[in-house]
């Protein structure tokens, strides 16, 4: 676990892995949403397509009702902004690892569905996140996620506090 801190936040970014982890469809109300993401300058990646995954669009979000409350979107809105904010930007996804950034009651996660390692930036995982967030708890639903790279990457939003 790494804490990690803006100009005005502090973001807990946890690394887990999660063995025989698959991308299976899930019992959810489908939210038809195509997003664009500004174009990532090339200098946030280390490492050259397609193992760099930065800058490419979320897509196919999905609301999923759990159990949980629905996070703050003030929370979530904050930590996309933190994650837009941190430095460095890229960061390396290992095969079946999941990555989390929470802040307050809103969590953010990136999942590696892939054989090999993917490079992700934090800005992405902030963005796409608060979208996801936005759309889902506007309905009062307390989760969500969407596809990054169909079947190899998918940004989830959640409440941290579970």
């Amino acid at each position: 676990m790494k804490t990690l801190h803006d100009r005005e936040h502090t973001v807990v970014l946890q690394t887990s892995f999660c063995p025989n982890l698959t991308n299976a469809a899930q019992t959810s109300s489908s939210v038809d949403h195509t997003r664009g993401l500004n174009a990532r300058l090339s200098t946030q990646c280390t490492v050259p397509s397609p193992e760099c995954q930065c800058g490419v669009a979320c897509l196919n979000m999905q609301c999923i009702h759990g159990s949980s409350p629905v996070p703050s979107l003030a929370d979530c809105s904050s930590l996309q902004a933190a994650l837009v904010n941190l430095s460095p930007q890229a960061f390396l996804i290992d095969p079946q690892e999941m990555v989390t950034a929470s802040l307050g009651t809103c969590a953010f996660n990136v999942i590696n569905f892939s054989s090999g390692e993917i490079e992700y930036c934090l800005s992405d995982l902030g963005d796409s996140g608060n979208e996801v967030a936005i759309k889902c708890a506007g309905q009062g639903i307390d989760a969500g996620t969407c596809t990054v790279s169909f079947p190899i990457l998918s940004v989830t939003y959640l409440n941290s506090v579970q």
